[in-house]
């Protein structure tokens, strides 16, 4: 039975970091295309500090559209504003989100 596997990623800096995720392919010239995540699904868990469709749908749709690029899954986004700092992130349904949200893509891969 195969392990579930999950990476967290910070994206501090969302063009170096996209940057890197398209170097993970190669879909152009005369050498063979290749994919070195080829098979993998990629989900999002994301703040930000607007309304949810305001500040994180660019960064949704970055990713989505990279995953259409790269012939990728592309699962879902989960999202919380960040209204008062760390606070924002321990209510109880924001923790109870994020536990639905995990348990939904794990479910999904079985």
């Amino acid at each position: 039975m195969e392990e579930n596997k999950c990476a967290f990623v910070y994206l501090w800096a969302v063009y170096a970091q996209m940057d890197r995720m398209y170097g993970l392919n190669k879909f152009y010239g005369r050498t063979p295309k290749n994919s070195l995540n080829k098979g993998q699904s990629y989900a999002l868990i994301a703040t930000c500090g607007y309304d949810l469709d305001y500040g994180a749908d660019l960064l949704d749709e970055a990713i989505r559209r990279w995953c259409t690029h790269s012939k990728l899954s592309y699962l879902s986004i989960y999202a919380v504003r960040d209204k008062k700092s760390l606070v924002s992130f321990q209510t109880d349904d924001a923790i109870q989100g994020v536990r639905q949200f995990a348990q939904l893509l794990t479910a999904s891969r079985k």
